[in-house]
């Protein structure tokens, strides 16, 4: 159906050609237009108004690219030469090839020498911006009845990705409902012709990552918020925080970051019970007799269920509101096109469509809507997931995008991120965060019942054995995971991995129906973070190893198809930590090589690129059933379920690494670039946390089950040179400190003491002091403040004796003496009191005019002798 221009239009255009006829000097007459076809329909009906050109036949319209025929060209001019008693008009419609100067030839297909007042003008339309006249289509020139149609095109908006045919009919929501009440500003010329095409169906992506989420089995969340308003006094000068958590500062940039520094510390010397709670539908951004919040950070450690939230406000969205458009931006999936990003961006909405990919290039009706939703703020909500799995570049930019698009605060915006990057993005966003509080006891049990019911198909947990068997589990693991492991891996998340660890337990009480099941759980020693993921990691093989298995006959002739899955299982596994390495590390590159090259992830080098890239498409399709990846799409790429399946198997590969049995260990620790990473993320104290968590915890099968570990350190026998390689090169290293002190600091005390027996069978006691003297701070003459003692606070008690250990040595009596001679300052919060005290070290000599009250009270939660005496 040809466009219908209304009559002002037509009048327009008309006005424009009345003055071009009457002029007899030049033959050709020139329009420029963005579109020459539409351009063309507008000049027929204006035409069609004058007098002289009423009838169809007294003028000629054709394409340019038909007249590049020269039998073409000689019928044309034959036309005009037969009709001497009429109008000659030749309107030629160029195709956006060819410009108006090259269609100029076509003037002599006009007879010339006549003397009558008939109009002899070829007119020319082209996409041509040099001339005579010009030409804009506007949404605004159409007829009432074509706009109507327009606005009734119907769009495929945001749909999910499993409806049928029928349901994507019944879902679809016409281009007026999407535009609201000035379609003028978002139809343009470009659009028009999309929509236009009648035939051809518009799409705009969903970001649906709800796939995995189920609302039968989701538990409402809490949320702990700041309670500022108890800090207005203290800031009242510099900056008001509004009721959402929002910071209007009342100084200028140079000094925010000060006040921040203050707003930050009041909040952190809070108690822990302080802060006021609300439930997850505090934060639906349809909140009824409620404020809606313009940008919201959610913050919590890994697997409390910060991803799975922003899952169910996507769906609260769609599902409460179908025409508002939902933006959700995996960060890690897009850091390349972020890292590559303007430090200001000039115009973030084409970044968002040329870089993000969040509409069809191609698709101008949706670019331009997108671009009035981003500028206007209307019904648009953008979900920025893993800031803090991103690099440092990446954050950087990636806060000034969301500067760029919240800077009126029109566009409602959520962030998520562990605690460990929280404190940059709320002060460049001026935002308070809100913390996703932990699951209670009652919600784990109620999520693994759940969770169980819909796994087994039961229609309820009638006679109450799954509830107790999840109340049974829950007991355990609150009582055996490490608290370092507590705050590290959120409790959701571990529900999630316990459901499918135990749930053939679980199918055997339901089974059996026994009310009190005598299940296998694990004793306390060994069921720590490793063992869950270990756990997890069996269960998924044995899962997989069982679907292949029951197609292949138990038949001697079949061993071939069971070794082969056996084959392909390692394989997969293989390439699941070469993803892991990727994710990780983010491609990074060691010495021009890539990184899953250096750590030995690497396909054989006899193979063609072709063949590799077949085997490895075939280990990952297969690798999608193994239920740690997904894929959003057949073209998309792989993406862990969860960053720590990622962080787990990254550790699992070094921690191989460090596996004394000669035949056992990876030969990783053999490369110079392997030591120098490990210990690169070793004295990172942000990005690799999650890896170093779990190394952490796979240690201690080497620093307390390895009995022939224990015997060599203790008789310092010679390490293997790879071990020994490492140890001389992190003690070399100028921050060797800190590699110890994050250790300690982050609660990883297994790395801590590998390290010391590493180091014990090479260097003295006193080599270790060298390196630990980067710790202390000094303050004037007579007091000494170590850092590193308030870093034990929750510690356990081996990681502190070992480190006090070294200073229980008496072969650098002078130096232990003039460390002695000065007041020994432990300045922490969370103590009850703040006292000037002398850190218990039995051999220091004291000088005897001291009277000393020395106390170790604050380490007695955490397994140390309370030890209170006073020394004379």
């Amino acid at each position: 159906m040809a466009l219908k221009f209304n009559n002002d239009s037509v009048q327009g255009m008309t006005e424009k050609l009345g003055q071009l006829f009457k002029d007899t000097s030049n033959s050709v007459i020139t329009i420029g237009s963005e579109s020459p076809q539409h351009t063309a329909v507008k000049f027929i009906a204006a035409i069609k108004t004058l007098p002289d050109f009423k009838c169809d036949d007294s003028f000629l319209v054709t394409p340019s690219n038909r007249l590049e025929d020269e039998v073409e060209i000689q019928n044309f001019k034959n036309c005009f030469e037969l009709n001497k008693d009429s109008h000659n008009l030749l309107v030629v419609v160029c195709d956006g090839k060819e410009s108006a100067q090259n269609c100029t030839k076509y003037a002599n297909l006009i007879p010339t020498g006549r003397t009558d007042n008939k109009i002899n003008k070829v007119v020319i339309i082209s996409p041509e911006k040099t001339a005579m006249i010009t030409d804009e289509i506007k949404y605004a020139e159409l007829t009432d009845e074509y706009k109507i149609k327009l606005l009734s095109v119907k769009v495929s908006f945001q749909l999910k990705r499993d409806l049928g045919q029928q349901e994507i009919e019944n879902n679809k929501i016409t281009v007026g409902d999407l535009i609201g009440g000035k379609p003028e500003e978002i139809i343009d010329i470009n659009s028009i012709k999309e929509l236009t095409q009648f035939e051809k169906e518009i799409i705009i992506p969903s970001f649906d990552d709800t796939t995995n989420f189920d609302e039968h089995i989701y538990i409402k969340r809490q949320l702990k918020f700041p309670i500022y308003h108890k800090l207005e006094s203290e800031i009242a000068e510099w900056c008001r925080i509004l009721p959402d958590g929002h910071i209007k500062w009342l100084v200028k940039d140079k000094h925010q970051k000060e006040i921040w520094d203050k707003i930050l510390n009041l909040i952190t010397n809070q108690p822990s019970s302080s802060g006021e709670i609300c439930q997850d539908y505090h934060l639906d951004p349809f909140k009824e007799n409620g404020e809606e919040k313009s940008i919201v950070i959610i913050s919590g450690v890994a697997g409390t269920g910060k991803s799975t939230l922003l899952s169910r406000y996507y769906r609260k969205i769609k599902t409460v509101k179908p025409d508002h458009w939902v933006i959700r931006i995996n960060l890690v999936d897009h850091y390349e096109a972020i890292s590559k990003l303007d430090l200001i961006p000039s115009d973030p909405v084409e970044f968002f469509v040329n870089q993000l990919h969040v509409v069809d290039d191609k698709s101008s009706f949706s670019r331009s809507l997108l671009r009035h939703r981003m500028e206007t703020g209307d019904r648009i909500v953008v979900m920025f997931d893993g800031f803090d799995e991103i690099n440092d570049q990446c954050q950087e930019n990636a806060i000034q995008l969301m500067k760029a698009i919240t800077k009126d605060r029109l566009i409602r915006l959520y962030v998520t991120t562990r605690p460990h990057m929280l404190d940059e993005l709320q002060f460049q966003l001026s935002q308070l965060a809100y913390n996703l509080e932990n699951f209670t006891e009652r919600d784990q049990i109620d999520y693994l019942t759940s969770y169980w019911e819909k796994e087994l198909n039961l229609t309820g947990d009638n006679d109450g054995s799954l509830q107790h068997f999840a109340k049974s589990l829950v007991e355990r693991v609150s009582e055996t995971l490490k608290d370092e492991e507590k705050s590290f891996v959120g409790i959701p998340l571990q529900c999630r991995n316990l459901a499918e660890c135990f749930q053939s337990e679980s199918r055997a009480i339901t089974n059996k129906g026994r009310n009190k099941p005598n299940v296998n759980i694990p004793d306390d020693k060994s069921f720590d973070l490793a063992f869950l993921y270990n756990r997890l990691m069996e269960t998924k093989r044995d899962v997989f190893v069982l679907k292949k298995m029951k197609t292949v006959p138990s038949s001697d002739e079949n061993e071939f198809l069971r070794d082969a899955i056996s084959i392909m299982t390692g394989r997969i596994e293989r390439y699941l930590t070469k993803l892991a390495i990727q994710v990780i590390f983010q491609n990074r590159k060691i010495e021009n090589k890539k990184i899953v090259d250096v750590l030995r992830i690497s396909t054989p080098y006899h193979q063609t690129e072709a063949q590799m890239t077949e085997e490895e498409n075939v280990v990952a399709k297969h690798a999608l059933k193994y239920g740690l990846t997904f894929q959003r799409g057949d073209n998309e790429k792989v993406e862990f379920l969860h960053r720590t399946y990622a962080e787990y198997l990254v550790a699992k590969h070094f921690y191989e690494a460090f596996i004394i049995d000669d035949k056992g260990h990876n030969r990783l620790l053999e490369n110079e670039s392997v030591r120098n990473l490990i210990i690169e993320m070793m004295v990172d104290q942000q990005t690799y946390e999650g890896v170093k968590v779990f190394l952490n915890s796979m240690l201690k099968e080497i620093v307390d089950e390895d009995k022939q570990w224990r015997k060599n350190i203790n008789k310092r026998k010679e390490l293997p040179d790879r071990l020994k390689m490492f140890t001389n090169e992190w003690k070399a290293n100028e921050n060797a400190f800190k590699i110890l002190e994050n250790a300690i600091k982050k609660r990883n005390g297994n790395i801590f003491r590998f390290l010391c027996d590493c180091f014990d069978t090479m260097f003295t006691p006193a080599e270790f002091r060298e390196i630990m003297k980067s710790t202390c701070i000094f303050k004037g003459t007579d007091v000494l403040r170590i850092r590193m003692c308030s870093n034990f606070y929750e510690q356990s008690s081996e990681v502190f004796e070992r480190f006090i250990k070294y200073y229980d040595d008496n072969d650098d009596e002078n130096e232990k003496r003039e460390d002695l001679e000065r007041k020994l300052v432990l300045d922490d919060p969370r103590l009850e009191t703040r006292t000037i005290r002398l850190l218990s070290i039995p051999v220091f000599e004291i000088p005897t005019s001291w009277h000393v009250s020395i106390e170790w009270s604050f380490f007695y939660d955490n397994g140390m002798t309370r030890n209170n005496r006073t020394l004379q």
